[in-house]
């Protein structure tokens, strides 16, 4: 195991001694052999991408998503038989005769690693234990198998001239009906990928302690605190309150909008960062009053992709606190269900207090969703932006605030708020949905 310190690999006889390196004597944290599940250059290196080399500060919920990610070590499967049980026991049935019909043929030696090979493919396509991206090549793989066994029981089944007809038959039927089974299921399972929740091999308290334990060794320089609530206002001179920001984003959650502040978005991009309930709390009175001075302004909301979350736009637009009887153009740069479909590989998870809260949606939110996006936000399903890395996130805003810079860009963008009747645009907010995400 090697030494974060001085790169030095250590056996367990080294390391031992006081559980230090022999050779620069920096304590290790986590051991393997100690019951550990990682080794601390896992951990280090885990740190290091996702504050891209110690250069951005990250929140720890994005810390505890960066190490879920990384999938090592993660040895049991939960299985989510979302097959009928008709469709269970012809899957079981043609498993069983292909077993008994080919091991009379071919003997059991190849016959044994296809079954096992099949069987192991579909425990973890159906597992919710298995990221999705590859849950989604397990299925991939499935319909390649398949579209093999078919052409295999085709093949056999004409060219072995030494057996009987009906053994010639049996073959066919079993290739056929296996392989097309196998088809259907692997892209069922790509159909419904997108409301499979991920199952979460590691606990957040369990992150919390290690992070704990790591820094009475090691610091993490670049780890964010949980926001602060100050409500003393801060006192701005006159000069500074009469400056104005030509853009403001908005975010859902008080953690992104602290992380785009600690890497100093606003300063970068000369954008104002709140959050929709008022962080950060000591400042947002005065920065809003300099909003509102800007004829120009544009703003931008930023959100999980959950029933709140896709309410934020209609909370911009329709509150009194915010930017209602405005014409003050909105725009959204994600995340909604949508992008979550168009990757396949973001970590969804499901929460009964969010179906109930989907199921309440307002009309005009629910108006500007798909069927299908309502579906997912109903069964409970969401995806936080702090499954992402601040490099990410850094580039999706970046790249949303430059795209509505463009000219015409706005024409490109689909209106959620208000009929599209110029009189309520001229006293209601224009909110538009970016499809910047991803």
């Amino acid at each position: 195991m090697k030494c974060i310190q001085c790169g030095r690999d250590n056996n367990l006889k080294d390391r031992s001694v006081g559980g230090r390196c022999s050779f620069c004597r920096h304590p290790f944290v986590f051991d393997p052999q100690k019951g550990s599940k990682f080794t601390d250059m896992f951990f280090n290196n885990a740190l290091k991408a996702i504050s891209a080399e110690n250069t951005l500060y990250f929140t720890p919920k994005q810390f505890f998503y960066a190490l879920e990610n990384r999938c090592l070590f993660r040895k049991r499967f939960t299985i989510e038989w979302y097959v009928s049980p008709i469709e269970q026991y012809f899957l079981f049935c043609l498993f069983m005769l292909l077993i008994a019909q080919e091991w009379a043929l071919f003997g059991r030696g190849i016959i044994i690693e296809i079954i096992i090979y099949l069987c192991k493919m579909l425990f973890r396509m159906l597992s919710s234990a298995t990221h999705p991206k590859k849950r989604k090549n397990y299925a991939r793989r499935l319909q390649v198998s398949g579209g093999l066994i078919i052409a295999w029981g085709i093949f056999f089944s004409h060219t072995l001239s030494n057996i009987p007809p009906t053994v010639a038959f049996s073959i066919f039927s079993i290739g056929i009906g296996l392989g097309l089974l196998l088809l259907y299921l692997a892209n069922k399972a790509l159909n419904r990928l997108l409301y499979i929740p991920q199952s979460l091999y590691f606990k957040p308290s369990e992150v919390e302690g290690w992070v704990n334990s790591w820094t009475r060794v090691n610091e993490i320089p670049k780890i964010l605190p949980p926001p602060n609530e100050e409500t003393t206002s801060v006192a701005v001179s006159p000069d500074i309150a009469a400056y104005s920001f030509d853009r403001v984003v908005v975010c859902d959650n008080n953690s992104i909008a602290q992380m785009l502040i600690a890497n100093n978005f606003h300063f970068e991009n000369n954008c104002a960062v709140l959050s929709i309930t008022g962080y950060p709390q000591n400042i947002f009175n005065t920065v809003m009053q300099m909003l509102r001075l800007n004829p120009n302004l544009k703003v931008y909301a930023l959100h999980d992709a959950s029933p709140e979350g896709v309410s934020l736009l209609h909370r911009l637009g329709s509150s009194p606190n915010w930017f209602a009887n405005s014409n003050v153009p909105i725009y959204d740069l994600g995340l909604f269900p949508r992008h979550v479909f168009a990757s396949k590989s973001m970590l969804v998870r499901q929460s009964p207090e969010f179906a109930e809260t989907a199921r309440q949606l307002p009309d005009p939110v629910r108006q500007s969703l798909s069927k299908d996006e309502i579906k997912w936000l109903e069964m409970g399903n969401y995806v936080e932006l702090e499954f992402f890395t601040p490099q990410k996130l850094l580039q999706v805003v970046t790249q949303g605030i430059a795209r509505s810079r463009e000219p015409g860009r706005d024409n490109g963008m689909i209106s959620i708020y208000g009929d599209g009747d110029d009189d309520n645009r001229s006293t209601s907010a224009m909110i538009f949905a970016s499809e910047s995400f991803g």
